[in-house]
C-alpha cells in the first residue's frame, strides 16, 4: 500500500526550533502518487500515531483521507446556485428565497446541516405546506449544485418529507358579483378594466395575461394563443364576451 516516514527515520537530520516539540507524520500513497501530511502537536503522540499508521500498512487497511481544512458554508452553496439561476424566468423568487435561507442557516457548514435541522426550520418559517415544500426544493437544489461541482457529498433536503398540499378551491364569479366588480374597476381603475375582463372570461394567469403579444389574438376568430403556459404546453383561450367589452 506504501511506506510511511518521519523525521525519526532520518538520523543526520537535526531537529531545531519547533521539530524539537512536534514532528510531522509524511504518508506516500503509491496508488494516489502523492503524498500526504499528517501534523501531531507532541514527538511521543507522533512516534504513536506512526506506529498505528505502520501497523495499519502491514495489516492492509488503508490510511484515512485528511480532512479538507476550508469549511463551505450553505451561504457559499446560495451563492452557486443564484448564478446557475441568474437567467431564469423566475430569477427574483430564488433570489428572495436565497436571502431568507442565507440570513437563518447561512453560516453553517453545510456538511454539518441534518434532516431533522432543516425539518425544523421549515416548521417554524413556513406556515404552509406548499411554502414549505418550495423551501424544501430550493435547499436541495443548493445541495445538488454543491455536489455537482464537488464541494459537498449529500443532500440532507433529500431526506427531509414532502408535505402533503391542499387541492385548493375553485370558484367562479356569480353574475352579480362581476357586475359589482366591473362597476368598481370602470370607476376608480379604468385603465385596469381590460385586464380584468380578460381575465375573468379567458381564465389567464398573471404571466400569461402580462407576456401576451398581439400576434398572439386572433381578432376574427376570438382567440388568444398562449405558448408558454405553467406547464409549457400549447392552449387557445377564447372570449365568450363581446369584442368592444376590452376595447
Amino acid at each position: 500500500m506504501g511506506d510511511v516516514q518521519t523525521i525519526r527515520d532520518r538520523p543526520k537530520e537535526k531537529l531545531r526550533g519547533r521539530d524539537r516539540r512536534s514532528l510531522n507524520l509524511s504518508t506516500k500513497l503509491t496508488a494516489a502518487g502523492k503524498r500526504h501530511r499528517e501534523k501531531v502537536g507532541r514527538k511521543s503522540d507522533a512516534i504513536k500515531l506512526y506506529q498505528s499508521r505502520k501497523a495499519d500498512v502491514v495489516a492492509g487497511r488503508k490510511l484515512p483521507e485528511l480532512r479538507n481544512s476550508k469549511v463551505v458554508t450553505l451561504s457559499e452553496l446560495i451563492d452557486d446556485v443564484l448564478e446557475f439561476v441568474a437567467h431564469h424566468k423566475d430569477n427574483r423568487s430564488y433570489t428572495s428565497k436565497g436571502e431568507i435561507v442565507r440570513k437563518a442557516l447561512g453560516s453553517k457548514p453545510a456538511a454539518d446541516l441534518t434532516p431533522q435541522e432543516l425539518e425544523r426550520w421549515l416548521r417554524t418559517r413556513c406556515k404552509t405546506p406548499a411554502t414549505a415544500n418550495r423551501y424544501k426544493a430550493f435547499i436541495s437544489l443548493c445541495y445538488r449544485e454543491g455536489v455537482r461541482n464537488g464541494k459537498v457529498t449529500v443532500n440532507p433536503a433529500r431526506l427531509v418529507r414532502q408535505r402533503k398540499e391542499g387541492t385548493g378551491r375553485l370558484r367562479f364569479l356569480s353574475r352579480d358579483e362581476y357586475d359589482r366588480l366591473h362597476k368598481v374597476i370602470a370607476a376608480r381603475f379604468p385603465e385596469h378594466l381590460a385586464e380584468f375582463v380578460v381575465s375573468v372570461h379567458t381564465g389567464m394567469r398573471l404571466g400569461e395575461r402580462y407576456s401576451c403579444m398581439w400576434s398572439q389574438v386572433d381578432l376574427q376568430r376570438r382567440t388568444i394563443e398562449l405558448t408558454k403556459t405553467k406547464k409549457w404546453l400549447r392552449a387557445h383561450c377564447a372570449s365568450q364576451r363581446r369584442r368592444d367589452e376590452v376595447d
